[in-house]
């Protein structure tokens, strides 16, 4: 995954349990008190002091700016720490005019509408210090697709497409996805612009994706949007328990009573890290913070009402953290990937890298020996750092426990770095993606 980048790389929490006193019992299951009692906080106190550097994100409605082409930009904005700021500011022309004023969220979120052209456009926001800061909008293409969908009032969403030249009079397609499975499509022919409406009412609840495509199967837009779930009769659920006391890890009876031939999901936590009851629930869960990529901040907000506040930052939700953009000469290797940061795992690889003690000491095309030696023999290997340090080694399978020794020549000096990993007998050596560095010295 880390050749896409690490958008996609998520972390869990499991845990670790204490040895049992007899092997293979498990039936009572121990987590060491000390570590859970000195654990960090579920909650940490911010820092109040204020930050003067800001981050802007900016995310086109429908995935990308097209000249001659009104669009909606969403943009999210946060300090260097991650965190969301409140913050107002204006939209101006390459002359320097004021297109329109702006002012985010508590969630650092805020939209605008522009008209692309052959100008140069930007963002100027007010830092917490009271300092200006300014920020480029994304490069319109020539070509392309808009997509402005309104779900802001009454009971119809309604969807306007603009395209280009290049795209008027095409026979295009679009489809509607909930939960990946096929909602509705057809096709459609953009002239002067096309409009499709959908009643609330006949939309599945929770987050939908629309999607427009050409004959070729490319995206040319794309767009996210909520629908909220409106109270059903199916959603009365009773649970009773019918264990007289709880105990670590122990069995509980619980009788549930809901519709007949009705479907549920059960699931079960502990109250201790529960906080302030602002970490959502089965239903924000299922219905919207399963299809949004990242962290959503009491994702229970946008369950609250389906009024037009409640609709609007369900809308810059899905317009930030549910924006789409595909670069389909890229996904379909009509364009160069670029170096690959991690090969594929044919083999067992050690990567690692050099850093120098001394400034005078290169790090580049080092040559570089590695020696491993074990109760089942010796192994060698040679390779070279590439111009910013890192280094690579292809290794043979290995089991149980092995020494590395890395020689490094600097200069006719030689460095050593000594590395060792344990492995169970008859399980291969898994040695981590990156080494401890290894230091030059001249000594």
């Amino acid at each position: 995954m880390t050749n896409w980048g690490n958008t996609d790389i998520f972390s869990h929490v499991f845990p670790i349990f204490r040895k049992p006193d007899s092997p293979g019992n498990y039936n009572r299951k121990i987590i060491d008190s000390r570590n859970y009692r000195h654990r960090l906080p579920d909650y940490r106190e911010t820092s109040t002091q204020p930050t003067e550097k800001l981050n802007v994100s900016f995310y086109p409605e429908g995935g990308k700016l097209v000249k001659g082409l009104k669009s909606k930009v969403a943009f999210l904005v946060t300090d260097e720490n991650g965190k969301y700021i409140r913050t107002e500011g204006k939209v101006t022309d390459k002359d320097g005019n004021t297109l329109c004023h702006i002012q985010t969220d508590n969630e650092g979120r805020s939209v605008f509408d522009i008209l692309p052209d052959e100008s140069t456009f930007q963002l100027h926001l007010t830092e917490p210090n009271g300092h200006e800061q300014t920020f480029p909008l994304p490069q319109a293409e020539k070509e392309g697709c808009v997509m402005s969908l309104n779900g802001m009032a009454g009971d119809e969403v309604t969807v306007d497409l603009h395209g280009t030249e290049s795209i008027k009079n095409r026979l295009l397609g679009y489809s509607l996805i909930h939960y990946g499975k096929l909602f509705t499509c057809d096709t459609l022919t953009i002239r002067e612009g096309f409009q499709m409406k959908f009643h609330r009412d006949s939309l599945p609840e929770g987050v939908n994706q629309l999607t427009v495509f050409d004959s070729q199967g490319q995206i040319l837009s794309e767009r996210l949007f909520f629908i909220y779930p409106h109270p059903h009769e199916t959603d009365s659920i009773r649970i009773t328990t019918e264990t007289p006391s709880l105990s670590p890890y122990g069995l509980i009876k619980l009788r549930v009573q809901t519709q007949p031939h009705a479907s549920f999901t059960f699931s079960a936590m502990d109250a201790a890290t529960m906080g302030n009851g602002n970490q959502g629930h089965i239903k924000s869960y299922l219905l919207l913070s399963s299809e949004v990529k990242g962290y959503i901040r009491y994702p229970e907000y946008y369950f609250e009402s389906d009024d037009s506040i409640h609709r609007k930052a369900a809308d810059l939700l899905m317009m930030t953290q549910g924006w789409r953009r595909y670069d389909w000469k890229l996904m379909t290797y009509q364009k160069d990937f670029g170096k690959e940061i991690q090969p594929i795992e044919d083999k067992l690889y050690l990567f690692g890298r050099i850093k120098t003690l001394g400034k005078s000491l290169p790090i580049n095309h080092i040559p570089l020996k590695a020696v491993l030696y074990g109760n089942n023999g010796i192994q060698y290997g040679e390779t070279q750092t590439d111009s910013t340090g890192f280094y690579g080694f292809d290794l043979p399978d290995l089991y149980g426990e092995w020494n590395m020794h890395i020689t490094a020549e600097v200069e006719k000096k030689k460095i050593f770095h000594r590395y060792r990993q344990a492995v169970q007998p008859g399980q291969a050596a898994a040695f981590p993606v990156r080494m401890r560095s290894t230091s030059l010295a001249r000594s």
